[in-house]
């Protein structure tokens, strides 16, 4: 349904021929309720809806299409109405059987007994009874049992029946007072106008809005950005100086112990020299102690010789 390759015409065709004879497969007999017809009428917009796409705003948003407008482009029953003429017709049929059918002896049949307790739910036939009164039809028995008549009863009944009309709207259509659901509806119309119009009002504020605060939101973001780069860069620059303040010490360290060293060498190599000299003067001193006493020994020794 949402592929561009088909008109909406054949799309509506499609729908109506293929998709709503599935869903309204057996609804001759069915007893519809408020809560089905719901459910019914929302099925078939979404369906629709995707048939005649969105609709684009004055202010270039896209929405989806609203109720009274799908029923303006369709120009036709909706499905609760469908169902409720099948069901006419399918009554018009039944009540023209012969008697000994079984469908007919059904809905004659007047069951005896006692019910169990609570509310007795609601008949086939007391619903129809209901589309029959908001049509104003009389003798409906009469009538079904001539085929000509009950055909025109049900053209009658197609664009009518189904609709949630309220006891004056139905009051006046049987008076004739036309005119006077005209301007009721154009009143209506009036009212939604300026219903949207205020509503854009505000979605339009509410716009200005959003898009200031969203705004606001990213020059502090720029904001935040900005100091944080600062930040950064400033504890990158201070984490740069206490490395070269490091590196400066460790070298200064360095240079230090490396003349430390310096020292120790230099004082070992003098403690070294001085010992080697003190170690040649004791050399010396030793030898000539023993040159004198040589020299005694020769001294002394030929004068005993002689003696």
């Amino acid at each position: 349904m949402k592929s561009s390759a088909l008109n909406r015409s054949s799309k509506l065709k499609i729908y109506k021929s293929v998709i709503r004879t599935i869903v309204t497969c057996g609804c001759e007999a069915w007893t519809v309720t408020n809560r089905d017809e719901q459910y019914l009428r929302i099925s078939e917009r979404t369906i629709l809806r995707k048939i005649f796409g969105p609709v684009q705003n004055e202010d270039g948003f896209w929405r989806i299409r609203m109720n009274y407008e799908l029923n303006d482009l369709t120009k036709s029953a909706d499905i609760v109405r469908f169902v409720k003429s099948k069901r006419m017709a399918w009554l018009g049929h039944v009540m023209r059987m012969k008697g000994k059918r079984i469908s007919k002896t059904v809905l004659e049949r007047k069951p005896t007994g006692t019910r169990n307790r609570g509310r007795p739910r609601k008949r086939w036939i007391e619903d129809i009874e209901e589309d029959i009164q908001i049509m104003g039809i009389r003798g409906w028995r009469e009538l079904c049992k001539e085929r000509a008549d009950g055909r025109e009863s049900l053209r009658r009944l197609k664009p009518t029946v189904g609709c949630n009309a309220s006891k004056r709207r139905r009051r006046r259509r049987r008076r004739g007072g036309e005119e006077e659901e005209r301007e009721e509806r154009e009143e209506k119309k009036e009212k939604k106008k300026k219903k949207k119009k205020k509503k854009k009002k505000k979605k339009e504020k509410k716009m200005k809005e959003k898009k200031m605060k969203e705004e606001k939101k990213e020059e502090e973001e720029e904001e935040k950005e900005k100091k944080e780069e600062e930040e950064k860069k400033v504890k990158e620059k201070e984490k740069k100086m206490k490395k070269k303040k490091k590196k400066k010490e460790e070298e200064e360290e360095e240079e230090e112990k490396k003349k430390k060293k310096k020292k120790k060498k230099k004082e070992k190599e003098e403690e070294e020299e001085e010992e080697k000299k003190k170690k040649k003067k004791k050399k010396k001193k030793k030898k000539k102690k023993k040159k004198k006493k040589k020299k005694k020994k020769m001294t002394v020794w030929p004068s005993d010789y002689f003696v």
